[in-house]
């Protein structure tokens, strides 16, 4: 299922991709005026919120730096569960 999804992910053009991000919000959004203690949905938005801030590291580094190939990865061990690492 996670590979499937991923091929999807990458087949997506940029304003795809970003519909798709306003979708997911939207729905986590939705469960949280529900909910305001839906565990899912608070994960969702930490785990976005440190997405963003990351990316917003590795913009910085990666122009500061002047890196040509830079990929994101999700650490899957116990003790980085859902931290996303950037490699150059």
């Amino acid at each position: 299922m996670v590979l499937e999804l991923w091929e999807k992910i990458g087949a997506l053009d940029e304003m795809d991709l970003a519909n798709v991000l306003a979708r997911m919000f939207a729905l986590y959004e939705e469960k949280l005026a529900n909910n305001q203690n839906d565990s899912e949905a608070l994960q969702f938005f930490i785990f976005l919120e440190q997405v963003i801030d990351q990316v917003g590291e590795s913009v910085t580094l990666i122009e500061g730096n002047k890196a040509e190939d830079c990929y994101a990865t999700i650490c899957p061990d116990k003790t980085n569960r859902g931290q996303i690492s950037f490699v150059w």
